[in-house]
């Protein structure tokens, strides 16, 4: 299978989810489920791309350590948003887009926000899909064994982060959270998922050979740094009290240590 065929394929895999999560997010009126299905939607495209390679066009089935990184990506995404939002209302998001809506809310839904991300993740799924098209007999390259580095570095710290912001809302702290990583950047936990898809992408060039895999690491990027994560969480942040302060003595971004208080 060429690769305009696995994309085509994966993409349907892709697009079927986020439909299916549409009905079941208009039943419950909670569009905030999309959230949850970022990361299945990867495992979607690979099924589909696997499904149809091996049912249709006769491929062998591949077992690569970058699907591994794939799904523990995947799953742990899934879990920790899943449990994140159990129970709770509707994001406030996706509330705001359901009151701009007005009577169009299922047109609305479906178009701004399930079929929108079901084109993003389509995109974000570019290393995958050169993956699945490359001779799986390849021996570890350096450059693969970099990108295994850096992927295990930026897991690690977005799992560690999540879970300590977790654990400071559980005890009911109060203001900005700066324990562990969170004394060192004010969005850890996103700085780790950029880190992970440039090691992904690392990884599968090196493999591949081919810089469509760098396609990955660029959209989770943009979407990151500018659009929907840290630009959005930092207009939030900046309505509460205390954040000149913390801003001034937290990087924005990139891990580093913390200002210690101003001299007089």
């Amino acid at each position: 299978m060429n690769l305009l065929q696995l994309l085509a394929w994966g993409s349907a895999g892709i697009t079927l989810l986020m439909l299916l999560g549409f009905v079941v997010a208009s039943l419950i009126r909670n569009n905030g489920i999309v959230d949850i299905l970022w990361g299945p939607a990867q495992l979607a495209f690979l099924a589909a791309g696997l499904g149809a390679s091996h049912g249709i066009y006769g491929d062998p089935l591949p077992l690569h350590p970058g699907l591994i990184m794939l799904g523990c990506w995947a799953v742990r995404l899934a879990v920790h948003i899943g449990i994140r939002n159990w129970g709770k209302p509707e994001d406030r998001r996706y509330a705001g887009f359901r009151r701009r809506w007005g009577s169009r809310q299922l047109l609305g839904a479906l178009f701004q926000v399930f079929l929108l991300q079901a084109l993003l993740a389509a995109g974000l799924a570019s290393a995958t899909a050169v993956l699945l098209t490359t001779s799986q007999g390849t021996p570890w390259m350096p450059g693969m064994i970099l990108g295994a580095i850096i992927w295990a570095a930026g897991f690690l710290m977005e799992w560690a982060a999540d879970a300590q912001l977790q654990g400071f809302k559980s005890r009911g702290g109060a203001g900005f959270c700066r324990e562990g990583l969170w004394a060192w950047s004010r969005h850890p936990n996103y700085f780790g998922e950029v880190l992970l898809w440039w090691g992904y992408g690392i990884f599968v060039l090196a493999h591949s050979g081919s810089f469509i895999a760098l396609v990955s690491p660029l959209i989770i990027t943009w979407l990151i740094l500018g659009v929907s994560g840290v630009p959005m969480l930092e207009r939030s942040m900046k309505a509460r009290d205390g954040f000149e302060e913390y801003a001034r003595r937290t990087s924005k971004f990139i891990p580093w240590p913390p200002k210690g208080p101003d001299r007089t």
